[in-house]
């Protein structure tokens, strides 16, 4: 083409090289022409997509698409092709402008398939079954075996070689990776697990004791695990820690339909008394438990008389049952703790509410101690305190 043009401005009476010059001049800005035109053609195309998409979907992914410029790296793709197509319109030059253009090519084709796989993770993360099974650390191995293939081939064509070459020497230099980059290894293993296994999901609140960490999971990468503290604080955990140190996971307690609660209060032993039948009466009274009778009955048979601890067990078991929060196909038990020690006697209450939020949680078990000392109070037990309690 270059020729023909310099032939023709020759035969209209243009000096030779002239001729050669403005023949040169004139190529560049046919191919230039059409680049330019060809970048336009696809930001048309990118931009009738947009105005036509109407579903939710549809609409961001063509968003995604625009924050990681996926439009401009295909238009310098084609681009790039079209260089490369056109190269032999410059003979002295056309082997340097084919290299140049093919390895341009082929590190725009990775920037792009790596943009695609960038998309998809932006837009799974739109979808609630992306916080039950994250997959970030798929798409980061994806991502990082895209680099090593478009790497391998890069190569190759440098030194002129078969990729099968490069890929028989990649055993001892994986036996090398292995010991420099062993924790960023056990991180990809143990953040591919993680996954697999369902161990985390993103939005549980765990605990890992060991590290003194204790927040909610905000994301789950291929190497770490980011976790956010009630403080506001942000911790970022290698992903093999969760597979190589104990760690609890509140998700079941907090997404499933009840929750425990277990408290405890102690009871100094001198505050322990036998009730008199003009006490007993007016529990009974108050709180129209007539089917508590059997039961006091009961215990005077078995000791002479009913306590007011044991009366405490009996009502805040009770009392407790009472309660719309508490689950009614769930246990509620109050038990006298076998524990050694100057502590009190220590009485457990555990039960199981609805109210897995952390905050209704909260507020629920709150009421139960309030109920717990309100009851000790009416019944006269004095709750154990030691004397560095008031120190």
């Amino acid at each position: 083409m270059s020729l023909f043009t310099a032939e023709f401005l020759s035969d209209l009476g243009m000096d030779d090289t002239l001729a050669k010059v403005l023949a040169i001049v004139f190529n560049i800005l046919i191919i230039a022409a059409i680049c330019v035109a060809v970048y336009f053609i696809i930001k048309l195309i990118s931009f009738i997509i947009k105005k036509v998409s109407k579903s939710a979907n549809t609409k961001f992914i063509v968003k995604c698409a625009a924050e990681h410029q996926f439009t401009q790296k295909i238009s310098w793709f084609f681009i790039a092709i079209i260089i490369g197509g056109f190269a032999g319109v410059f003979p002295k030059v056309s082997g340097v402008i084919s290299k140049i253009s093919t390895y341009v090519s082929i590190i725009l084709l990775m920037v792009i398939t790596d943009c695609i796989v960038k998309i998809v993770c932006d837009f799974y993360a739109t979808k609630s079954i992306s916080k039950k099974r994250p997959i970030k650390g798929i798409l980061q191995i994806t991502e990082i075996l895209i680099f090593l293939v478009f790497g391998i081939i890069m190569i190759s064509l440098l030194i002129n070689q078969s990729p099968l070459v490069l890929i028989g020497g990649i055993g001892t230099f994986t036996a090398i990776l292995s010991i420099v980059f062993k924790d960023a290894l056990l991180g990809l293993v143990a953040g591919v697990q993680i996954t697999a296994d369902d161990l985390l999901r993103i939005g549980d609140w765990v605990e890992i004791p060991s590290q003194g960490v204790e927040g909610t999971v905000q994301d789950i990468s291929l190497i770490t695990v980011k976790i956010l503290a009630f403080d506001n604080t942000l911790f970022t955990i290698p992903a093999y820690t969760f597979l190589s140190v104990p760690f609890r996971n509140w998700h079941t307690a907090i997404n499933g339909k009840a929750r425990r609660i277990n408290r405890t209060v102690s009871f100094d032993v001198r505050s322990v008394r036998p009730m008199t039948d003009s006490e007993i009466n007016t529990i009974v009274k108050k709180y129209n438990y007539e089917d508590l009778n059997p039961v006091i009955e009961q215990a005077k048979t078995n000791s002479g008389s009913i306590t007011n601890l044991a009366m405490f067990r009996e009502l805040i078991t009770r009392r407790i049952k009472e309660d719309s929060n508490i689950c009614k196909d769930k246990l509620v038990v109050c038990q006298i703790e076998d524990k050694n020690g100057s502590t009190g006697i220590p009485v457990d209450f555990i039960c199981f509410t609805s109210k897995t939020d952390w905050v209704d949680y909260s507020k629920v078990s709150a009421s139960k101690m309030d109920l717990a000392l309100y009851l000790a109070n009416e019944l006269g037990l004095n709750v154990y305190q030691s004397k560095s309690d008031f120190s």
